[in-house]
Order: C-alpha cells, then sequence, then structure tokens
C-alpha cells in the first residue's frame, strides 16, 4: 500500500493542475467570436417622443404639450384642477407639464 502513495499523490497533482489551467471553452480563443447581440428596439427622438404623446394626450382629451408650453403656470394649474388634478404650483413650468 505504501508503494501506491507516491502515484496517487502525482496523479491528484495531475488532475488539479488540468482544472487549474484548463480553459473555460475554445470560444476563449477565436478572436473573431462576437457574442450575441440583444435585440434593442432603437432609441426614438425627442420629436418623437413629444408627437407620441401628444396623441395620446389628444385620445383622452387633452391638451398637447406645445398646447401647455404656451399657458403660464397659473393657467396650467387652473385647467389641471378644472381637470381634477391638483399641482404643485411651486414645481417648475415643465414639471407642471
Amino acid at each position: 500500500m505504501e508503494d501506491y502513495i507516491p502515484v496517487i499523490a502525482i496523479l491528484a497533482t495531475a488532475i488539479i493542475l488540468f482544472f487549474a489551467f484548463k480553459k473555460t471553452s475554445p470560444i476563449d480563443e477565436d478572436p473573431k467570436f462576437e457574442p450575441a447581440k440583444e435585440d434593442t428596439p432603437p432609441t426614438p427622438t425627442p420629436e418623437q417622443v413629444e408627437a407620441s404623446q401628444n396623441a395620446g394626450l389628444a385620445q383622452l382629451g387633452l391638451p398637447s404639450v406645445a398646447e401647455l408650453r404656451k399657458l403660464t403656470k397659473k393657467q396650467i394649474d387652473a385647467k389641471a384642477e378644472a381637470d381634477g388634478v391638483k399641482l404643485d404650483a411651486r414645481q417648475t413650468k415643465e414639471k407642471m407639464i
């Protein structure tokens, strides 16, 4: 039994070294490999965002963002109050819109 101890130690060392220096995959060696890109939708432009918001507001019977920007803060607050919405008059005009 004592004759097998050096053989077992060498095999154990070989196995440990094999897993320690083993590469994770052959793909890691390929410089041409690129991971799959997620299909992300294109980022809309600010004009597209505003047009979408205005379309949604029109469906609800509310004024567009451009119309609200023409009003004063007091007029915006009065219009919102007429629709049953309470705004904080301390906020900026853009935040109120």
